[in-house]
């Protein structure tokens, strides 16, 4: 599984993989782009991506999330990708 981590003028990047985490990544994509319960990636789903291979990110800023990525892997019929 690819993990990063870095830091870039006091932002801190890292893999999310704590269930407060996921949580706090939920809570961002409502402040920063509005959406609601609904529409947001669910925190569950951010653990079950990590199961199978995806893989999120956050960016940090004196340990309050700022930002974040989130990719997951897909598959056509057959396992082709």
């Amino acid at each position: 599984m690819a993990t990063g981590e870095g830091s870039l003028d006091g932002i801190e990047s890292r893999e999310l993989v704590t269930a407060e985490e996921n949580e706090e990544a939920f809570i961002v994509q409502g402040e920063v782009w509005g959406f609601s319960d609904a529409d947001r990636v669910p925190h569950r789903l951010f653990a079950v991506n990590r199961m199978i291979g995806g893989l999120a990110l956050g960016a940090f800023f004196e340990e309050r999330m700022i930002g974040f990525c989130f990719a997951m892997p897909g598959a056509k019929p057959g396992g082709r990708p």
